[in-house]
């Protein structure tokens, strides 16, 4: 008998066959390159930023020295900048130039919006139309929506974003103006921080350790930045959702759950924050209450998502890291600026066990049942999340001689793309570097990953096999 195989299968089914008088030809199926998938089209398309990012920062006009920057801080500027995280090698407005200073926000405009957003507007403008797998990629990147109209959608979030980003620029400059009689500066530093805090990249060019420490006392300016933050953590199409809709019944579940889950978050931290704080002499002891609930709220929007604070991390208590580090690990809402496991699988989880507690055998939320295989996904999210944080945090450990808390801090918010740090990064070996860098880009893209490839690959099962109860607890 002749060996079955592939090559065998592959002859018979290109094999013309006789039916009657007409010829009948059966064509394997052919899936798309690997190249051309969603996913890997992002990948190529950050890899491009960050190589070209690289290059220009090396340059010795990016430099304030006018001297070539070093290959590993000139590319982990670039990955920060690229996928809007905020952690620095060097200080942002002492280091590098105007020009770097330009290239740096560049980068973080365009990875903030999301290549395949900016892609789409262009395609739009030149009068092509988007294909598919752009369509496929803007609606994962989005956190859902019409694949028919997601291109319209993504050019409504675009032209909303920039006038966002414009009004905050405006409010800005008064408040910088009122500390700088340099018009010109004030309005640098005013375009550079409000597209920084929208796209939650945690860059500021004020100079010194403490972010923004020196404009505690200034709530036009902070509560701006805030704000900025907290539209680009939550979505735009989330926003324009509940503007439009202006009603909670009917909201689509994917809004509900971000909502309910940014409320449930941001209220465990502000409290919790607020009561480990609040005798500590080097953040909150001995100022008016009031600045401790505006230093509290800045504290728990901008520390996980934007990465802007008016307190210095290395002020902090310990376990103060370790709940910043819970609220940075969740991050954002999906087809946000944001990084972490998102506001909607910690959601998806939240709902999962609280029906697992009530002994219910389905996940339901807002009468609504949540399908398994996204509940599977969302667990699978989460499992690879902590599996890596902790691999990045034993490495780093090894490699760097800092308190494990600082160190597992610095590893969560390069995986959240927040960009707090307690002073470790700076620091950091060429080692500690390049981990930080692959914690980076493994904390923008394993979400995705597991969100448009495994999507790609799953196939509706044959056959299941007997069911068999196992021991819990």
């Amino acid at each position: 008998m002749e060996k079955f195989t592939s090559t065998r299968f592959e002859k018979i089914v290109r094999h013309p066959i006789r039916a009657g008088s007409k010829r009948l030809t059966v064509n394997p199926i052919r899936t798309a390159p690997r190249w051309k998938t969603p996913l890997w089209g992002l990948i190529l398309a950050f890899s491009a930023g960050i190589g070209i990012g690289t290059i220009l920062l090396m340059l010795p006009i990016s430099s304030a020295s006018s001297q070539s920057s070093n290959f590993i801080d000139a590319l982990f500027t670039a990955t920060s900048a690229t996928l809007v995280t905020g952690l620095i090698v060097q200080d942002t407005s002492l280091y590098w130039s105007f020009f770097g200073q330009a290239v740096i926000l560049t980068l973080i405009q365009i990875g903030g919006l999301g290549y395949m957003t900016g892609l789409v507007f262009i395609v739009m403008a030149a009068g092509r139309r988007v294909s598919l797998n752009q369509r496929k990629a803007l609606r994962i990147i989005m956190g859902g929506g019409m694949l028919g109209k997601i291109d319209l959608e993504a050019k409504n979030i675009l032209l909303v974003s920039i006038a966002i980003q414009v009004l905050g620029i405006i409010l800005l400059l008064f408040a910088f103006s009122m500390n700088n009689p340099d018009l010109k500066e004030s309005l640098w530093q005013s375009v550079f921080h409000s597209i920084s805090a929208f796209q939650n990249a945690g860059f500021d060019i004020t100079g010194g350790s403490g972010s923004f420490t020196e404009f505690r006392s200034n709530p036009l300016m902070m509560m701006t930045i805030t704000i900025l933050s907290f539209l680009g953590g939550t979505g735009i199409n989330v926003i324009i959702a509940i503007i439009l809709i202006r009603r909670w019944q009917p909201l689509n579940l994917d809004i509900k759950l971000i909502v309910v889950g940014f409320v449930i978050v941001a209220s465990t931290g502000f409290l919790c924050i607020l009561m480990a704080e609040w005798n500590n002499p080097l953040t909150l002891k001995g100022v008016s209450l009031s600045q401790k609930l505006l230093d509290t709220f800045y504290l728990s929007i901008g520390a996980r998502t934007s990465g802007i604070t008016s307190i210095p991390m290395s002020n902090l208590k310990d376990y103060s890291l370790f709940l910043l580090s819970g609220l940075m690990f969740i991050g954002g809402a999906a087809g946000s600026m944001t990084g972490g496991i998102k506001l909607g699988v910690f959601s998806i989880i939240y709902f999962s066990i609280w029906s697992s507690l009530k002994g219910g055998s389905r996940t339901l939320a807002f009468k609504r049942e949540i399908p398994d295989i996204q509940v599977r996904r969302s667990f699978a999210v989460v499992a690879v999340s902590v599996l890596y944080i902790i691999v990045a945090t034993s490495l780093l450990s090894f490699f760097e001689k800092a308190p494990f808390i600082d160190i597992l801090f610095e590893t969560v918010s390069a995986f959240g793309l927040v960009g707090l740090s307690t002073g470790v990064t700076p620091d950091l070996s060429i080692m500690g570097k390049i981990i930080t860098i692959l914690s980076m880009v493994m904390g923008r893209l394993a979400p995705v990953y597991i969100a448009l490839e495994l999507v790609r690959r799953e196939n509706a099962p044959l056959y299941r096999f007997p069911q068999e109860d196992v021991r819990i607890g």
